[in-house]
């Protein structure tokens, strides 16, 4: 595997894990603004 293969790996993981975080922030908004931790 090349050095530049594995820099992309790398930066796809970060913009998977990132847009988890991102998805996950706006659930506990949400449920935040609702009151709804049932």
């Amino acid at each position: 595997m090349s050095p530049q293969e594995k820099r992309l790996r790398i930066v796809r993981q970060v913009v998977i894990f990132g847009a988890v975080m991102v998805a996950f922030l706006i659930y506990v908004t949400y449920r935040l603004k609702t009151g709804d931790f049932g």
